[in-house]
């Protein structure tokens, strides 16, 4: 009977774990499809800057040459500025993706310690209820 009671608890083990490693696979898989989504959406967003940009610049050029001021220092400061603006955009927007990646793995690898634990407080269980160290008390018969 003890062998049998053991090898269903085992068997129960084994199930509940399994069913905890494909929740944990499919979770990461999601992560990453959603990293993946957010990193496309960040790329369009930047060809989106970068559009603006040279819009910007090809208004400052027409204006500047309507009022016959091309070539000048200002036109040529107002030309800078939108290109240093753009690549300040740039790197803000590489760095919230960066970021975004950390804090992903970062809460992967709490869920995996918490998985992890659930694992060991479960053995711990069936091992306490199975020579009765739980309620009760008793032994294994």
């Amino acid at each position: 009977m003890v062998f049998v009671t053991a090898a269903i608890v085992g068997a129960g083990l084994i199930a509940n774990e399994y069913s905890k490693y494909r929740a944990r696979k499919g979770e990461k898989r999601a992560r990453r499809l959603k990293q993946r989504q957010a990193a496309s959406q960040v790329a369009l967003e930047r060809r989106q800057m970068a559009r603006q940009a040279r819009l910007q610049q090809a208004r400052i050029e027409a204006a500047a040459a309507a009022s016959g001021t091309q070539g000048s220092s200002v036109a040529a400061g107002a030309q800078g500025a939108i290109g240093s603006q753009l690549a300040f955009n740039m790197a803000q927007s590489k760095q919230g993706v960066q970021l975004s990646k950390t804090i992903g793995d970062e809460l992967q690898s709490s869920a995996n310690w918490r998985a992890a634990g659930g694992t060991i407080q479960g053995i711990a269980n069936v091992a306490a209820s199975f020579y009765g160290l739980g309620q009760g008390g008793g032994g294994a018969q």
